[in-house]
């Protein structure tokens, strides 16, 4: 994911747009030019006349029912790509970024690659925090992020140090539904996960299967489940 530079920085293609093929949305994905010159999925929904529409279309799957925020922004979502949380990798301008999780700036992984099992690992959490940044914002630092927003790092390696991730992927810096706003762009890689239901939140897991996390869960058992490589050994009944 976020593979593509440009003059302004390093926008690719986020994970929300290379998975709609899997959940029958081919239509859409089919509009995007993975070879586009520009800077990846910022650029195809403020220049591309289809992704102006597109980009601002109204994605349920990506949506939580609980969120009536999507009233008035209908592209908001509610799940985020988990990057880890465990262990930091770097410290950019944006904040933490971790790398120990499933998804990360330029990095495909296999199943074989989460060798603390699929079952064990979380792929996707429910958050409803603001970004600094959003498609729609109304206040800056609470930003309601579109279903498009991804990264935004710098060339020409995009590497750790640089990136900027609240807009489509979070961490398990902070406990469950903590809150940071309004949110500062020193903090924006580190929104928490979070709902608008009472006590916790949604993950769904790398196998599949999805569980509704307490937010009183042991903060050592939660950032191990969002790590895809850490060696612990994690009961069920420990969430």
């Amino acid at each position: 994911m976020e593979t593509h530079c440009a003059a302004a920085g390093c926008r690719g293609t986020c994970i929300y747009l290379v998975l709609l093929p899997y959940i029958e949305q081919s239509n859409i994905e089919d509009t995007y030019d993975y070879e586009q010159p520009r800077a990846g999925w910022h650029d195809w929904y403020i220049f591309d006349p289809v992704g102006k529409v597109l980009g601002r279309k109204r994605l349920p799957f990506y949506q939580c029912p609980s969120d009536d925020r999507s009233s008035q922004y209908c592209w908001i979502k509610d799940f985020f790509a988990v990057v880890g949380g465990k262990t930091r990798t770097a410290r950019s301008y944006a904040g933490d970024v971790y790398t120990d999780g499933l998804f990360a700036v330029n990095r495909w992984c296999t199943f074989a690659d989460i060798r603390d099992g699929a079952s064990n690992t979380f792929a996707f959490g429910e958050s409803v925090h603001g970004a600094r940044r959003g498609n729609g914002h109304t206040i800056i630092g609470q930003g309601a992020p579109s279903w498009v927003d991804g990264c935004v790092c710098s060339r020409p390696s995009c590497a750790p140090s640089t990136q900027e991730l609240g807009r489509g992927y979070r961490s398990t810096k902070y406990p469950i539904n903590s809150s940071l706003l309004p949110i500062t762009l020193s903090e924006e890689n580190e929104a928490p996960f979070g709902s608008f239901h009472s006590g916790g939140t949604h993950f769904n897991f790398a196998d599949g299967h999805v569980i509704f996390i307490n937010d009183t869960i042991d903060m050592n058992v939660y950032q191990s489940l969002s790590t895809i490589a850490g060696g612990e050994m994690i009961p069920g009944s420990a969430y």
